[in-house]
C-alpha cells in the first residue's frame, strides 16, 4: 500500500472541511462547539462512505474503528479532554498540540477569541502504519479526529525528498492536462497529451502511478467524482450544472459514475444540517 494514497485521502479531507469552515465563516452568528460538531459527523460520514464505497482510495480500508476522535483546548493540553478519550495509536497529546498549531498558526493565526475556523490535517508514520489527524481548530478548542492505516509501504529517507518533488511534478501535469482539455473543449486522450510534455506515453503511465499511488485514469475518474461531490456539499447548483462543472458530457453519465456501488444520490450530499 503506497504512502501517496494516504496523502491524497489526507488532502482531500482538508479539502473538503476548508469548505464547510470557509461557509461557516461567512456566517459566525451560527458559530457553536455543538454545531461544528454534528456537522463534521455528517460530512466525515458522507464524505468516507462516498470515497471508500467507490474504491476511490483503493486498497486503503476504512472501518468505524479506524477512527478515533478528541476534544481538547490548545492552551490547556495537560488537561483531560472535553470529550472523549484517545487512543491515537501511542502518539503523544504534548505532539499533537505543537503539530497542530504550526499547521494552524502559518495559515491564520488565531486569538482566544477569534470565531474563525481553520481546517487542517497531517500524517505521522508509525513503522509500517500510518495515522492521519484532521479536524477543525474554533479559538483555542480543538475537534481533532484520527484514521489509521497499517501495512503502508516505506520510503526510504534518502528517496523521500525525491519523491516527494516528483510527486508534486506529475500532479501539476495533471493539473496542466487538464487546462489543454478545457482549452480544447474536450478530454484530450493522453496519446495526445504526451506529444504536447515529449514523453512517450507507457513512460508517462508508469511514472504516474508510481508517484501518484494509482492509474492516470483512476485519478482523472476520482477528481471528477470529488469534484462533484464538494459542489454538492457547498453549493446550490442543480445535480445537471455540478455534472457539467464537474466534466461530464452529460447528466446520464454523471449520474451513472455518482451513484454506482453506493446507497446515496446526489441530493442525500445536501443534507448537512
Amino acid at each position: 500500500m503506497s504512502i501517496a494514497l494516504i496523502k491524497d485521502l489526507s488532502e482531500t479531507i482538508v479539502f473538503f472541511l476548508s469548505g464547510y469552515t470557509k461557509k461557516e465563516n461567512e456566517n459566525t452568528h451560527s458559530f457553536c462547539i455543538t454545531t461544528f460538531e454534528s456537522n463534521l459527523e455528517t460530512i466525515l460520514e458522507k464524505l468516507f462512505y462516498f470515497v471508500f464505497s467507490k474504491g476511490l482510495y483503493s486498497p486503503l480500508k476504512y472501518t468505524n474503528e479506524s477512527l478515533d476522535k478528541l476534544t481538547f483546548k490548545l492552551n490547556k493540553p495537560d488537561e483531560q479532554p472535553v470529550d472523549g478519550q484517545s487512543k491515537f495509536t501511542g502518539v503523544k497529546l504534548e505532539h499533537l498540540v505543537k503539530r497542530i498549531k504550526s499547521k494552524t498558526t502559518s495559515l491564520d493565526p488565531l486569538s482566544s477569541t477569534s470565531k474563525k475556523a481553520i481546517a487542517f490535517s497531517f500524517i505521522v508514520r508509525k513503522k509500517r502504519s500510518a495515522v492521519i489527524f484532521f479536524g477543525i481548530q474554533l479559538a483555542d478548542r480543538v475537534l481533532l479526529r484520527s484514521l489509521t492505516f497499517k501495512g503502508i509501504s516505506r520510503v526510504r529517507e534518502d528517496s523521500s525528498m525525491f519523491f516527494n518533488k516528483q510527486r508534486q511534478h506529475y500532479k501539476k501535469l495533471y493539473d496542466d492536462y487538464l487546462q489543454y482539455s478545457e482549452q480544447e473543449k474536450r478530454n484530450i486522450l493522453i496519446s495526445e497529451y504526451c506529444q504536447i510534455i515529449s514523453m512517450h506515453p507507457k513512460t508517462f503511465k508508469r511514472k504516474f502511478k508510481n508517484y501518484i499511488g494509482t492509474t492516470f485514469y483512476d485519478y482523472h475518474i476520482k477528481q471528477r467524482l470529488l469534484k462533484g461531490l464538494y459542489l454538492l456539499f457547498y453549493t446550490q447548483y442543480s445535480v445537471s450544472q455540478v455534472a457539467y462543472i464537474s466534466g461530464y458530457e452529460n447528466y446520464s453519465a454523471f449520474i451513472i459514475a455518482f451513484n454506482k456501488d453506493q446507497k446515496y444520490i446526489p441530493s442525500d450530499y445536501r443534507l448537512l444540517r
